[in-house]
């Protein structure tokens, strides 16, 4: 039979032990860092683009598609008193150049007409379907004279420059197809080009 010291030894032994195991392990109560739940990691925004990323590039490509030069054949007005007369000569045989970096008339002849403005930097802003107010009848009716029935409305915007009546809110593009765009101007006129042939 184990002495009653023997046994106490025993004892002592199997407490160091205990003891021993409880320190190396991490206590239950000791706070740790926080787990994210997953509505958390949820509710984290994603990083955002740059803006040269997400840059829209409608704008450059339709302008890009009407780039070139444009001869002016035809001007239509709308119904009323008008500062313009049809196909008025101070307008038609003038050219246009449509560059990406501008817009700009080509050496325009000495004729009364409004051909002054320069547009720096141009982009091209889609416009909503036309409403009812009186500008809009006015530029349906000089379309539908032009024979423009279908074309979508692009508003020009400059860096630097102007591009058609200010109050107007500046020239509003319709490209027609078949290298033809008509362009509200001056005088409540709508010019009607035709794309001249690239010689070089």
């Amino acid at each position: 039979m184990m002495s009653q010291r023997a046994r106490g030894l025993a004892l002592l032994l199997v407490a160091g032990s205990v003891a021993a195991c409880q320190r190396e392990q991490p206590a239950a109560d000791t706070p740790s860092a926080p787990a994210t739940s997953s509505a958390e990691a949820k509710a984290t925004p994603a990083p955002t683009p740059s803006s040269s990323s997400t840059a829209p590039v409608s704008a450059a490509r339709d302008i890009a598609a009407l780039t070139g030069q444009w001869r002016v054949t035809r001007l239509a007005v709308g119904d009323g008193v008008q500062a313009l007369a049809a196909d008025d000569p101070a307008y038609v045989g003038q050219r246009l150049v449509l560059g990406t970096d501008r817009f700009a008339w080509a050496t325009p002849r000495a004729s009364g007409a409004t051909l002054s403005d320069v547009c720096d930097g141009p982009a091209l802003a889609p416009l909503p379907e036309p409403g009812a107010g009186a500008e809009q009848r006015q530029h349906a009716t000089a379309l539908a004279r032009l024979g423009v029935t279908k074309a979508d409305a692009l508003a020009v915007e400059c860096d630097r420059g102007t591009w058609g009546p200010e109050a107007a809110g500046g020239a509003i593009l319709f490209p027609a197809g078949d290298d033809r765009l008509a362009m509200s101007w001056y005088d409540g006129g709508m010019l009607l080009l035709v794309r001249e042939p690239d010689l070089r």
